[in-house]
């Protein structure tokens, strides 16, 4: 009993090999199917693997563009820059109030802002890096 369940699993594991190989040169699913029935899997094993490896297939090669971590990459990166310029901008016109009053004045340095931008675009940048290309 245990010599059968083993082989197969082997018999399982060798049939996903030859269909993402098959798959790779261009063969059609039916062909597929036919020869992994010959190879002792049943007609719904057989239909249920190349399925399975056309849908996986299909998802890997989907554009980088669609991917959701490079697009949320891509959204931490803007929201990133926006704080770090919000930040500089506030540090700015504060800077320049305070330095064309006669008699001085206060300014804010938005270092909270700046440093959470940069964070933020870093993080943004390692998500949208993370995604092979």
């Amino acid at each position: 009993m245990n010599d059968e369940k083993h082989a197969r699993e082997r018999l399982i594991i060798a049939a996903r090999n030859y269909t993402s190989f098959q798959l790779r040169k261009g063969a059609s699913p039916q062909q597929i199917i036919e020869a992994l029935i010959r190879k002792g899997l049943t007609d719904d094993e057989a239909t249920e693997l190349v399925q399975q490896h056309s849908q996986s297939r299909q998802q890997a090669e989907r554009p980088l563009s669609e991917h959701p971590l490079r697009r949320a990459g891509v959204r931490n990166m803007c929201l990133g820059v926006l704080w770090f310029f919000g930040g500089v901008g506030v540090t700015y016109i504060t800077y320049m109030n305070a330095a064309s009053s006669p008699e001085g004045g206060y300014f804010v340095v938005a270092t909270g802002a700046i440093l959470t931008g940069l964070a933020q675009f870093f993080f943004g940048l390692k998500k949208f890096s993370s995604v092979n290309t």
